[in-house]
């Protein structure tokens, strides 16, 4: 399909304008003034978002009052602009403290202003299918040719043909881009409850609010102040559910907290600053510092350049002893601080046992959570009434409730009743379910015979698609275990959720997983060709605590990718060891966090299965060598707590003592945070316009 009639066309467009679309567009924007386009146009770069207002996950409609990050600021600052910078005392935003949901609202706005990005931005506008077209070879930036980039001159011309949705106005449009970059994340389409909502039976006689948590950040102001509902039943053991259970507590409501029987159980909760013997030390400076890394077994952990440490610890018995120690240690001080295990706290809610975390922290990255709330969880908890059970749903409550036998009663004793696997029902006023996000992609992709080799979860893989990757996952799998055997001795992976009824859309855990070669790329891509352009990318996917630092460094590293500026001996050899590393990465985070939905594409048929669904990784003590990782494509090494000093380059004596130097720097300088990378982009700038000359 030729693209001279299919509406204007940009050179890059990025969906989504939350902390990680931000990111690229500043990056996108700086780097194209930077090398190689003396004027930037209008018609160069775009942003879409689906909001009205800037900031994806914490644009303006998603805000409630008790809302707060669970980074402090000076974790989630961006790297190129401190928070700070953005003027924001008066809003009650300060370095060690949680920000206010409006505050980091305004901070999104303030970087995006900074930037000079607001031009560039249509909100209101959905993105709904994409099909990879050949596009004119006229369009593009034309860059400046690097002496040492081979496989510039083999680009073919395909693009993206894009169908969008305005929300503001109902109309549907389309247009071209020569780049496209998927920044919408994994918090798109929330998962259902296993209730039958579409049939008129059980909507008539439940009678009462269903909302998700993507809903209740909209409505919770009119269910709290709501007189005739005063218990709601909350589903879901995730930091979200601790959060609907803490705003509800605060209102006086009356809870019943729902954790799956069949699932994970509920998240692990931590303190911010947790007691080091006579100290305070901020937890996510301890996540982020190196050493401590080393505690986690890491599929490219030797990006740090520590490799025979990690190795030691991994693959030697009194290693694995003592990582087990630690985590042991981590996990008894953590609970305690926490309030679970202290008999002094939250002694008045029911069930309290229940929420204690089923494994290690070990076993959970980002599903560690923080206790970011204003006052204590647990008094909170007391004030409400709050009641904790494990149970699971009766898949067909319609029946259930058609089968009633007093069918003069039906209505007024089925409104508001759940039935339970175990026997039990519950009566509730309301119900928030924060059962966690499809991982399934928000755009249609075509044409649907390149998705499988892309990595695109989608139920149209041939069967000779579904055998080769297969195969790739069972090798993945013996090559992860050899190394870290301890992952074969994790918990069991849980139970999927329910299907929901036939009448709703198609589950994420019928789809194959995300398969993208460094979490970004389709794996198809990667090795260019004529035939073949890399026009796709997709940002925001491993789930990490350092997010602004991996959205402007994965930002920088997607326009080299673009732009065949990653050296080839970075690159894999062909198209199958791409898909075998891609591979690789997805299975490992299956085994890494078995609770996560990552562990899904695991759990539906064992080694090498394809079902389960398409979830993405989740990383914590793996968040800095993954940054590594890709500082070392970009050629710019991970090590930036100690610069290079000008003696390792006069002799290999004082090489050494400069190498001991930076390696003490990066043991012993603390936990890594965006400041750290301030200046990346400014160096990786510099490091081209050299290779230019």
């Amino acid at each position: 399909m030729s693209s001279s009639s299919q509406g204007s066309h940009y050179d890059h467009v990025i969906i989504g304008a939350g902390i990680q679309g931000l990111a690229a567009g500043q990056t996108f924007l700086r780097l194209s003034q930077d090398l190689g386009l003396p004027t930037v146009k209008e018609d160069h770069l775009l942003l879409l978002d689906t909001n009205s207002t800037i900031g994806g996950v914490w644009c303006k409609a998603n805000l409630y009052p008790t809302l707060r990050s669970n980074n402090l600021a000076a974790g989630l600052s961006f790297p190129s602009f401190p928070i700070s910078s953005a003027g924001l005392e008066h809003a009650g935003v300060s370095a060690y403290a949680h920000i206010p949901g409006a505050a980091l609202q305004q901070y999104l706005e303030r970087y995006a202003e900074w930037a000079e990005l607001i031009p560039y931005i249509r909100l209101q506008t959905q993105c709904l299918a994409a099909e990879e077209i050949e596009l004119d070879p006229s369009l593009g930036p034309k860059l400046r040719q690097r002496r040492d980039t081979p496989f510039r001159t083999h680009r073919s011309h395909k693009g993206w043909r894009l169908t969008i949705h305005d929300l503001s106005n109902n109309g549907e449009s389309h247009l071209t881009c020569s780049t496209l970059t998927v920044c919408t994340g994994s918090t798109s389409s929330p998962r259902p409850l296993p209730l039958p909502l579409s049939d008129p039976t059980f909507q008539s006689r439940f009678s009462h609010p269903i909302i998700t948590f993507r809903d209740f950040t909209k409505t919770s102001t009119a269910l709290i102040n709501d007189p005739n509902i005063s218990h709601v039943t909350v589903f879901g053991g995730s930091k979200a559910a601790y959060d609907s259970v803490y705003a509800l507590g605060l209102a006086h409501k009356k809870v019943t907290w729902v954790i799956r029987k069949s699932g994970p159980g509920a998240m692990c909760m931590a303190p911010i600053w947790l007691d080091l013997g006579p100290t305070k030390a901020w937890l996510e400076g301890l996540v982020h510092m190196r050493p401590l890394t080393w505690f986690s077994p890491c599929l490219w952990g030797a990006e740090d350049g520590f490799g025979a440490i990690r190795n030691w610890l991994h693959g030697t018995k009194i290693g694995r002893w003592l990582v087990t120690a630690y985590w042991a240690h981590m996990t008894s001080d953590s609970l305690y601080q926490s309030g679970y295990t202290d008999a002094k706290r939250g002694n008045g809610v029911k069930g309290k046992e229940k929420l204690i975390p089923r494994q290690t922290l070990f076993w959970y990255a980002t599903q560690n959570g923080i206790m970011n709330y204003e006052r204590d969880f647990w008094t909170v908890c007391e004030w409400a009434g709050v009641e904790v059970i494990e149970e699971d749903l009766v898949l067909n409550q319609a029946a259930l409730v058609s089968n009633h036998k007093d069918t003069s009663k039906t209505d007024e004793d089925q409104a508001g009743l759940l039935h339970f696997k175990s026997g039990r029902t519950l009566r509730t006023a309301a119900i928030v379910a924060v059962t966690g996000w499809e991982s399934k992609p928000s755009i249609t992709f075509s044409p649907t015979e390149k998705l499988s080799g892309m990595g695109i979860p989608s139920p149209s893989y041939a069967s000779s698609e579904q055998r080769s990757w297969s195969l790739h996952s069972t090798r993945a799998d013996a090559e992860i275990l050899s190394h870290f055997p301890v992952l074969a001795n994790g918990p069991p992976v849980p139970i999927g959720h329910p299907a929901p009824a036939p009448s709703q859309s198609t589950p994420a855990s019928s789809l194959p997983p995300w398969r993208l070669w460094r979490y970004i790329a389709p794996p198809s891509q990667v090795v260019p060709s004529a035939e073949q352009s890399r026009n796709l990318v997709f940002l925001g996917h491993p789930l990490l605590f350092n997010a602004t630092s991996r959205a402007e460094v994965s930002a920088l590293w997607a326009w080299a990718y673009f732009h065949h500026l990653i050296p080839e001996h970075r690159l894999p050899g062909s198209e199958e060891e791409a898909k075998y590393e891609a591979a690789l990465s997805t299975r490992y985070a299956g085994w890494r966090v078995p609770g996560s939905a990552a562990a899904a594409s695991r759990s539906a048929m064992g080694s090498g299965g394809e079902g389960g669904g398409g979830g993405v990784p989740d990383m914590m003590m793996e968040g800095l060598p993954y940054i590594d990782w890709l500082m070392g494509d970009l050629g710019l090494g991970g090590w930036r707590k100690g610069k290079a000093m000008a003696m390792e380059k006069k002799g290999w004596i004082r090489g050494w003592i400069g190498w001991g130097w930076r390696a003490a720097k990066e043991i012993f300088g603390g936990g890594y945070g965006p400041e750290d990378y301030n200046g990346v982009l400014a160096e990786w700038v510099e490091m081209q316009k050299k290779a230019m000359e």
